[in-house]
């Protein structure tokens, strides 16, 4: 049944490591094979060019290299014990708590989930490695991985004081470089396994900011220069100085209750209907003292109305994603007719897919990949029966004319979506959902 495809979309929450996080399981699990490259960075003096056989960009070198993520710890240390000929040593993440196996010569460390499902979370790369990624690697500043990898948008992260990151997603692992400084040849390189499994990998826009509500476009001459902070509804965009960022503006996209609950004195109004309210307001608290950086930033800062007036409201989503009021369930040769009545805290948070045999409930969402919240389908007495309670991932709605309706939870604390913002509103809307019920039936058709 469709509903298998996807059991977790988040096997792991850590939002110390990434700024935007969703994952799913890797289709299969391939057996590591021989990396080993050496433990000093190789490069070629005359061109400056790091060795292509360890640019994670090398479609061989990568599929081997990722190949360790679907070790357990007992298969990696040996694995990593036979391909570099060094022992590992073992150790805990003070700040996060995590297990790591480290290979101090090779200059590698791996973090462990201790979850089957994904048993690495990351690889922090030393500069000393040869590992690159089309020739960005740690110890460069921001502006030069992105001359070297691609332009991206610079993320601040909104757990951790002073700490920025740029992400290269890739088909099954992400490239992230993160640093406290910007503009100092200080950033550590590691590959992330959150976020990028069932779907195909985008990189983030270096002049696009995609709330859930609509998009808004960016000055080129921004690029490199400003910090992205998202925090549930919320986006924060800063100058980048030398030592420290410098707020500039604040967008709101939410819900109407959201906007209402809030002081909204300060706030000019982008967009606002029954769905919710867009909404900026200019952060000018902090100022750079350095005259340099001061007529960047004022200059900016006169920008800041321009790229206000850019915003494009999200598209609205196909026909079958519109909430009808009457849902039918075909099981086997009998069609069941009948309403449900969501939580009220789920009111314009959600969005409904229709099949013959089944219902799809989303997270409503501009985003690419809406959370998938919860599958409804229908089962015979002897199914439901067959299966324990207990037993994932049925849970029963009802029966109607002899068709079990029943449904399963499909996200678990958040999604396959890189975006801070949506976790808090599906984790709250995943609470409610044992309030969803069968309040209507209609008469069936055979």
């Amino acid at each position: 049944m469709r509903r298998k495809q996807v059991i977790l979309t988040l096997v792991f929450f850590l939002g110390v490591l990434m700024a935007v996080t969703a994952c799913g399981t890797r289709a299969g699990q391939p057996e590591a094979t021989q990396v080993q490259p050496e433990p000093t960075a190789t490069v070629n003096t005359e061109t400056g060019q790091f060795d292509p056989k360890y640019d994670l960009k090398n479609p061989d070198f990568f599929s081997k290299f990722v190949a360790y993520f679907d070790l357990d710890k007992a298969a990696l240390i040996q694995k990593l014990q036979q391909d570099y000929m060094e022992a590992p040593i073992e150790g805990t993440d003070s700040a996060t708590g995590m297990p790591w196996v480290k290979l101090e010569k090779a200059g590698l460390t791996f973090y462990l989930t201790e979850e089957d499902e994904v048993p690495v979370s990351h690889v922090e790369i030393a500069e000393t490695n040869p590992i690159h990624y089309g020739g960005a690697r740690g110890q460069m500043t921001f502006s030069d991985v992105m001359k070297k990898a691609g332009e991206t948008m610079v993320m601040e992260d909104p757990d951790l004081e002073k700490r920025y990151s740029i992400t290269y997603p890739m088909k099954e692992v992400s490239v992230v470089f993160y640093t406290k400084n910007v503009y100092e040849p200080s950033s550590t390189m590691e590959v992330s396994s959150w976020g990028y499994y069932d779907q195909e990998p985008t990189l983030r826009s270096a002049t696009e900011i995609q709330t859930n509500r609509g998009s808004f476009q960016l000055p080129r001459n921004w690029v490199g220069k400003i910090s992205l902070r998202e925090m549930v509804n919320t986006y924060t965009l800063s100058y980048l100085g030398k030592k420290e960022a410098y707020p500039l503006v604040e967008i709101v996209a939410m819900n109407v209750r959201e906007w209402n609950e809030m002081d909204q004195a300060e706030y000019k109004i982008i967009l606002e209907n029954e769905d919710g309210v867009v909404a900026a307001r200019r952060l000018e608290t902090n100022q750079p003292s350095d005259q340099e950086e001061g007529q960047v930033y004022h200059s900016m800062e006169s920008q800041v109305d321009e790229m206000l007036a850019t915003f494009q409201p999200a598209v609205q989503m196909e026909e079958d994603y519109r909430d009808p009021n009457i849902f039918t369930i075909k099981k086997n040769d009998t069609t069941v007719k009948f309403s449900l009545q969501f939580p009220e805290s789920w009111k314009g948070k959600y969005v409904i897919k229709q099949y013959e045999d089944q219902i799809d409930i989303f997270h409503n969402t501009a985003l690419e990949n809406p959370a998938w919240i919860m599958n409804i389908s229908g089962a015979t007495p002897e199914e439901w029966a067959a299966s324990p309670p207990d037993e994932y991932p049925w849970n029963k709605l009802g029966e109607i004319n002899g068709v079990v309706i029943v449904y399963t939870q499909l996200a678990d604390q958040a999604y396959e979506s890189t975006y801070v913002e949506e976790e808090e509103e599906v984790t709250k809307m995943l609470m409610d959902i044992e309030d969803v019920q069968l309040i209507e039936a209609d008469e069936s058709e055979d």
